[in-house]
């Protein structure tokens, strides 16, 4: 006979979560996402689990925009398995993307240059434009971007607006 785990969703951010399985390991936990097939992940703790799975589908729907596919709703509200012992079901919701981030992949990419050019023009290792343009970081200095700007020929200008 197959267990359901049933999962009652309250809040409008639940609305926008996607279920996750847990398991625990010998080494930590990991855990899939049922309704994106793909977005798996591992770590040492439940905490990091979920960020890592959070970041994930973030990255995972960024990519299927730019592909032109349709990000895949949350329609998973009960996991079955027979075995539910040995798993956690719970809700995750993907991180935004940052938004810097964003602008810089577009940039890099409107550029016609690679990354690797890109990086030789900042002198600076590949890794630090891939990280500067991955719409997980969020952790911009104004001396990258001014380097950044500079290896694309633009220049940096920062504004604020007023939230009401």
């Amino acid at each position: 006979m197959v267990a359901v785990k049933q999962l009652v969703q309250t809040s409008p951010e639940q609305a926008l979560s996607y279920l996750v399985v847990v398991e625990k390991t010998d080494t930590g936990f990991s855990a899939f996402v049922p309704d994106v097939p793909g977005v798996v992940a591992a770590a040492e703790s439940r905490e990091k689990l979920l960020e890592l799975l959070s970041d994930a589908l973030c990255l995972h729907f960024v990519r299927m925009q730019e592909d032109g596919e349709e990000v895949p709703e949350s329609v998973t509200q009960q996991y079955e398995d027979e075995d539910l012992d040995q798993y956690e079901v719970t809700f995750v919701t993907p991180s935004q993307p940052d938004q810097v981030s964003l602008e810089i992949d577009q940039l890099v990419r409107s550029s016609g240059l690679k990354y690797a050019d890109v990086a030789r023009r900042m002198d600076v290792p590949r890794s630090v434009v891939s990280r500067l343009s991955s719409p997980i970081y969020r952790g911009h200095s104004m001396e990258s971007l001014r380097k950044l700007a500079r290896a694309l020929g633009y220049e940096v200008e920062v504004s604020f607006k007023r939230v009401d």
